[in-house]
């Protein structure tokens, strides 16, 4: 019998070292990182296709500590690849996987209604460039953008004054959603450190949400970022014309200071 608990203690001892060993990859800097060090450690100097290779790697280990973050890191690198599907999968896990009132859970959820909604605008796009090509006799398509907008989009908070006051208002709530919604610590974990802004440009739709994201910067990362910003705004009052709630268009640019 004693035999056995000596074969089993040993049995532990060495998965256990096999364990320990499998979660070390090749020096970097001349110090050992485990994978979950080492994705952290590459996205930070922005050597991005090697944090993710690590992440997939980190992801294999199966830690609990970490596979929440590595996937919610994972589905946000792919969302800012374009790889839908995929970064989909990775949301998913976040959100089936995660406490209720977790912020990668909240995040992972706004990311992944902001996936969809990219993918259904941009086959609006598509249905839009075909109608187009198929109007051979160049007769003008019905375009509710060149409509007067008499009543301007406004947050329910704002009173309904006149036109410059609501947006003088709602600029003001827009601003204040950005300041207190932004991930600032996005940019330490993708090694941005510098000034970087983003002109976002949406639309306020006929139900008064923000829509047809589409948002111009210099890094992938912190574009999508403030797409999920602009996309989390509260509901607004949509705005109108010729007493027919309307689309109107915005744009704003989200800047980020690094910290």
């Amino acid at each position: 019998m004693k035999n056995l608990y000596y074969l089993f203690a040993i049995t532990v001892l060495l998965g256990s070292s096999c364990q320990t060993k499998s979660t070390i990859v090749t020096k970097i800097n001349g110090s050992e990182k485990t994978f979950y060090e080492a994705a952290k450690y590459y996205l930070s100097e922005a050597e991005y296709n090697k944090g993710l290779e690590a992440i997939h790697q980190a992801i294999q280990e199966k830690n609990q500590e970490h596979l929440v973050e590595l996937y919610y890191l994972k589905g946000f690198m792919l969302h800012a690849y374009g790889k839908t599907t995929d970064a989909r999968a990775a949301y998913q896990y976040v959100i089936d996987h995660t406490e209720t009132y977790s912020l990668y859970k909240n995040k992972a959820a706004q990311l992944f209604a902001l996936n969809l909604a990219e993918e259904e605008f941009q086959e609006q796009i598509r249905v839009k460039q075909e109608e187009l090509l198929k109007n051979k006799n160049n007769e003008q398509l019905t375009d509710d953008s060149y409509l007067m907008v008499e009543k301007q989009p406004r947050f329910p908070t704002c009173p309904e004054t006149t036109q410059k006051e609501i947006q003088k208002c709602s600029s003001q709530i827009v601003q204040e959603h950005i300041v207190s919604t932004y991930d600032v610590g996005l940019g330490n974990t993708f090694g941005v450190y510098e000034k970087v802004r983003t002109h976002v440009y949406y639309t306020v739709d006929t139900e008064g949400d923000a829509t047809s994201i589409v948002a111009r910067g210099t890094n992938a990362f912190l574009s999508l970022e403030a797409k999920r910003v602009i996309f989390s705004l509260p509901q607004m009052l949509p705005g109108e014309s010729r007493g027919e709630k309307v689309s109107v268009p915005f744009s704003v640019p989200v800047t980020y200071n690094p910290l």
